[in-house]
């Protein structure tokens, strides 16, 4: 018997994992991987990104000042992007346990939903 694999329109062949989990199971991998996020580090208010060295900018989570000399482009972009003032807001994130979506698929002819 030959199976057929459906494609989307541009082509693409979805991914069918080999074991299909539970909605507590995946919801539960969610969590955790939330949970064990490490911590988002933002500056303090008051950081003057132009005038500190490049291990202070990296340790307050913002990229290193390029090289002027071999990125002189990379580095006009750099200054000018980090001369503004800017807010960083730290993302506070959340599983929705009200909304459970599903993915439709065929295993042997047969239709099947899938938790996502």
């Amino acid at each position: 018997m030959d199976s057929q694999i459906t494609t989307y329109e541009d082509g693409a062949v979805p991914r069918v994992p080999d074991t299909v989990l539970d909605h507590e199971t995946r919801l539960g991998i969610t969590m955790d991987m939330i949970k064990n996020m490490p911590e988002i580090i933002t500056p303090p208010k008051d950081f003057e990104t132009l005038k500190v060295s490049n291990t202070e900018l990296v340790k307050n989570g913002l990229p290193p000042r390029p090289d002027k000399q071999m990125y002189s482009k990379l580095r006009a972009l750099w200054e000018d992007m980090m001369a503004r003032r800017f807010t960083i807001i730290k993302p506070e994130l959340h599983v929705d346990t009200t909304t459970v979506h599903y993915s439709k698929r065929t295993v042997d002819e047969t239709v099947v939903f899938d938790y996502i």
